[in-house]
Formats: C-alpha cells, structure tokens, sequence
C-alpha cells in the first residue's frame, strides 16, 4: 500500500503499510469476541493474592497503556498504589519490598520485554508476566522459575506498526481477569457493540468523524483526560509520535487548568481540543470545556462501560476509533512503518548490557 502521509514526498527512509488501520478496526469485533472467552482464572487468582499490597506494571510501547489499566484497576478494587511504569523503571526499583510487579507484553519478544524477563526472577519480590502469546522466547527464560507467565494468543499473524488488535485484546483479558478477582469492578460486556453507539465499525467510525471533526482538523490537538481515561491518554501519544500524526499536548484536567491552557493563547486559531472522561470525571471535563473560547472547535467523549472494569476497555475502544477518525480528517495513514533508520538500532539495544546491575 502506497503511503498519503504529507511528509512522504521528502523522507530518504523505508516506509511501509502491513495492514490498512480501518482494516484493522473491522477485526476488533472478532478479537473482542476472542478475548472475552478467555479462560482468566489463573490470572484473576495471582491478581487477589497480591491484592494486599502495592502492584507496579511494567509496559513498552503499546503494552504501557494496558500497564496503566492494571494499575488503575489494582488500585480502585483495593485502595493499594497501582503505578504503571517503564522497562528501565525495572532497574531503579532498588528493594522493592512488599510490592507485587507485573510485566505486559504484547509478543514477550523484543529486547525489553527479555532484558525484564532475566531480570524479574532476581527482584526478591512476587512478580508475573502478562503475555499477548501462548509462547515466547520470554516464557522461555522464565522456565523453571518462580515467575508465573499468564499467556494468551491475542497478537495476530499479520498486524500493523502500532498495537490494534493486541491491545483491544489484552485490555479485555486484564479488565475480566481484575473483574473477576474483585466483583466491586462490574462486569465487562461480552461483544464490543456494548461500545459502539451505532452498533457496527463502520458506521461508529462515520459518526465519529463527523462528530470529532472539527478539533481533529485542527494543526495542534488538545487532549484532556483524567485519572480513569489515563490509559487512553497513554496510548493516544503513543500512536501520535509512532504514526507522525502531528502535534499534541496532553494534559489531566485540574494540571490544564494549573497553566497548560496558555499555550493555547498564542495560536488559538491552530488549536483544536478533545476531552475523554469517565463517569468520574464528567463535570471536570463539562466545566473545561464550558469556557473554552467558541472559536476553539472542541468536543467531550463519555466514555461508556457502566462499571470501573468496562470503563478501562471502553476509553480503550475509543481512542482506537479516535486515532482512526483522525487518519480520515487529515488523510493520513495511521500504523505506517519505518526501516532502515536509526530507529532500528534503539530498538536493537539490549538494556541488560547497558544497566546490567540494578541499583540497590
């Protein structure tokens, strides 16, 4: 597939499409499908165990948004911290004691995810993998360990540059699991047309883009968000800065208010503005929105679900179809990829010979 991106009649670099990204939200239904008949006992029980303490989730790229799930969903069902973190967080943790780790991986093969794999057995602390394959070159290194490895097959043969599939997949998996060692976080609905007010793909991402077109069309994006849409948040700058999108400021609703919005002032003419929220977070986000200037075009998403657990998949299910809204209003291919850049050499780096010693 030939790339529209504006930028692609001046880069010296490989690009290329593996899957169009509206093809890839036409398999959601399926995955979602997939994903809700999963079998996440043995998940949900390591999930109650260690619900006495602090949980730290461990995630790169795509995985860091269902890292910030876990650690949203540990911390509404039993009032202990729940942070998300990144893979050279591992090293700095110093004695983490009386804390439970979880690493979230897509593949449970790239260079992070096995420098965390060695690591993980030698932290003194219970720690678990969480993996978007039934087998890994990471489950491998763990084999005969104490670390479990709760692996499932949710990443497809043939997927895009930026996490689809995997992560609607692997945020259904966590959020049933969370659900089902602490009932208090509700249900999760078992087909994604519990999320899609027009009941089908095509005609939810139609109204969509038409409802969000105004802000998307503008050169400089505002997202807003709270504690409960953070993971959306998380992933949304993810495909922004792997897709070439364009610029984005994000930013919590009261840390808005704290200055963020005079960035706006400037340039308000370039400025569209997104709010996501939660049944939490809904008059934050009516209240910012209703003094926004009226020549700032700007639109408020609820997200749907109906319960704490249902409400993660759901801000989740938006922001893919968001990000695919976006790709039509500005004609861009989103989940195009890159070779023979720099960027294969950073993700070639193998952290354990960069830090192969964690501070204590």
């Amino acid at each position: 597939m030939t790339s529209h991106h504006p930028s692609s009649a001046v880069t010296d670099f490989d690009r290329f499409v593996v899957v169009d990204y509206i093809d890839e939200l036409r398999d959601l239904p399926a995955t979602y499908a997939a994903a809700a008949r999963a079998d996440v006992s043995e998940l949900a029980a390591w999930l109650r165990e260690h619900g006495d303490r602090p949980l730290v989730s461990l995630g790169a790229g795509g995985s860091l948004a269902i890292a910030e799930l876990a650690a949203t969903l540990h911390h509404r069902a039993t009032g202990q911290v729940g942070v998300s973190r990144e893979p050279m967080d591992l090293y700095l943790l110093g004695e983490a004691t009386n804390t439970a780790l979880l690493l979230v991986t897509a593949s449970g093969g790239h260079s992070d995810s096995l420098a965390c794999c060695r690591l993980l057995p030698q932290t003194g602390v219970d720690t678990a993998v969480f993996c978007g394959k039934s087998s890994s070159n990471g489950a491998d290194l763990l084999s005969g360990t104490s670390v479990p490895v709760f692996a499932f097959e949710l990443l497809p043969d043939v997927h895009g540059w930026v996490a689809v599939n995997v992560l609607l997949a692997q945020a259904v998996v966590l959020a049933r699991a969370f659900a089902e060692a602490y009932p208090s976080l509700g249900d999760v609905p078992a087909d994604l047309s519990a999320f899609l007010s027009s009941g089908d793909v095509d005609s939810f991402l139609d109204e969509l883009t038409e409802t969000l077109r105004g802000p998307l069309s503008r050169q400089n994006l505002i997202f807003l968000h709270g504690p409960d849409t953070r993971s959306a948040a998380i992933d949304l700058d993810s495909k922004f800065a792997e897709s070439g999108i364009g610029s984005l400021t994000m930013s919590e609703y009261r840390n808005f208010a704290h200055g963020r919005y005079q960035m706006m002032l400037p340039q308000l003419s370039d400025v569209g503005v997104l709010a996501l929220y939660g049944q939490r977070e809904t008059t934050y986000a009516d209240s910012s929105l209703a003094v926004l200037p009226p020549t700032v075009p700007h639109a408020g998403l609820p997200v749907p679900g109906g319960s704490p657990a249902a409400e993660q998949v759901g801000s989740l299910v938006y922001l893919l179809f968001i990000i695919g809204a976006l790709g039509r209003v500005r004609g861009i291919d989103i989940g195009w990829g890159s070779r023979n850049t720099f960027g294969d050499l950073l993700y070639d780096l193998d952290p354990m010979s960069l830090l192969p010693h964690p501070p204590k």
